[in-house]
């Protein structure tokens, strides 16, 4: 504001100075009337002219200097946007590292109890051959979505499916973990079959960290209950745990990227779950259980918006 008000107060003290000299000169060699005339016209000319060349040199700059700054912050955009597109990329590509570990995980355990096949009840060796199977199909979906790092969208259809059973194929590959294992493990009441347009995969993922979440805040030992039920047009899904709670400090960056208080942790379990849940239009939040330690509830809308009836 003070460069402006300065230029307009130079800008006037030179017009006026121009003025001044100017008639000065006129009233020295004007002999007549009509030269006081033709000299004043003359004067009013070059007067223009000047001013408007000089407007025309102040423009022409900084217009040139505009397109410059534009030029510099379209490239700057660009470079932003394609860095947070490769952190994005890097987030999705260890999110799914993350879940596939998980994944590792319960087939190293279930093959534990095969090699010992010829001692294990037949019973055991079935169930260890259904996880494996359950766990190899979750690889194969989780090795597809890391081939799409980096393109829109995320692999795999949003199709009509029973909650029931995904919550049951999910907790049944949950009770192959080695850190859900030792826990008790309450699934939620039947649903009454209640169906929604989901992406089983991502759906099942993201209870699974949830899960897996839990049992590592009760270390390995505690209870953990699956709850559902359905209010003013939504489904709520709720993981307790008996576990110490959350500190009132650290919920404000549960979600953030990489966060973790776990020694061995790596904070992408519960972006994965944030991911999972925005994928369905939903949300998730964290409050206190009545089992005594937390509460993570998702929040999903029962028809995605977008989504074809």
């Amino acid at each position: 504001m003070w460069t402006a008000a300065v230029v307009a107060a130079g800008y006037i003290v030179v017009c006026n100075l121009y003025i001044w000299l100017s008639s000065a000169v006129v009233a020295q060699i004007a002999k007549t009337p009509e030269d006081i005339s033709r000299l004043e016209m003359e004067k009013g000319y070059v007067f223009i002219c000047t001013t408007g060349l000089l407007a025309f040199a102040v423009a022409w700059r900084m217009l040139r200097r505009v397109a410059r700054d534009q030029r510099e912050l379209l490239r700057r955009r660009d470079a932003l946007i394609s860095a947070e597109r490769r952190a994005m990329a890097g987030t999705l590509a260890a999110s799914v590292a993350h879940d596939i570990n998980n994944i590792s995980m319960v087939l190293e355990t279930q093959a534990g109890i095969l090699e010992g096949a010829d001692t294990a009840p037949a019973a055991d060796r079935q169930q260890a051959r259904n996880s494996m199977r359950a766990a190899l199909r979750n690889l194969s979906n989780l090795a597809q979505q890391l081939m799409h790092v980096g393109r829109e969208g995320v692999p795999g259809e949003f199709e009509e499916a029973e909650l029931d059973g995904v919550i049951r194929e999910t907790l049944f590959l949950c009770r192959a973990h080695t850190h859900i294992r030792g826990c008790r493990l309450q699934p939620p009441e039947p649903a009454t079959g209640i169906r929604m347009r989901i992406n089983a995969r991502a759906f099942g993922q993201m209870l699974f960290n949830l899960v897996l979440n839990a049992a590592e805040a009760t270390e390995q030992q505690g209870t953990l209950a699956i709850r559902t039920r359905t209010q003013d047009g939504q489904l709520i899904l709720e993981v307790h745990d008996n576990g110490t709670g959350i500190p009132a400090d650290r919920l404000p960056h549960l979600f953030d990227p990489f966060y973790t208080t776990k020694p061995d942790g790596n904070g992408l379990g519960l972006i994965s779950v944030k991911a999972c849940a925005e994928l369905h239009g939903g949300t998730v939040a964290v409050t206190r259980s009545d089992l005594g330690g937390a509460c993570f509830r998702v929040t999903l809308p029962l028809v995605r918006a977008g989504a074809p009836v």
